[in-house]
């Protein structure tokens, strides 16, 4: 069986990041899917997608700052999000702390 991955790259972040931005009005499907893809996904790409999620947050605070959506709809499931990311996830992904 092989190992489905998805290429990490910083332009494809960037690059959903920017979908995101232009798509403010529909903040709750996009957060929505952020969290459904980490739920389902293969758990060697979770990592991908909470660097998504970082990315999503971060420019969100960056360009909208008081009117940033992102941060408090994606606050509401954040634990969980994190706790099923970490769920499966191989050894040499996580943080030691």
């Amino acid at each position: 069986m092989s190992m489905m991955r998805m290429p990490v790259s910083r332009t494809r972040i960037e690059n959903l990041t920017f979908l995101a931005m232009n798509d403010v009005k529909v903040y709750k499907h996009v957060v929505g899917l952020v969290e459904k893809f980490v739920a389902r996904s293969h758990p060697s790409c979770r990592l991908w997608f909470i660097y998504l999620l970082d990315n999503i947050v971060r420019k969100a605070k960056q360009l909208l700052m008081h009117n940033d959506v992102f941060s408090g709809r994606f606050s509401r499931n954040i634990i969980t999000t994190v706790q099923t990311a970490a769920l499966g996830m191989p050894p040499h992904h996580k943080v030691r702390f």
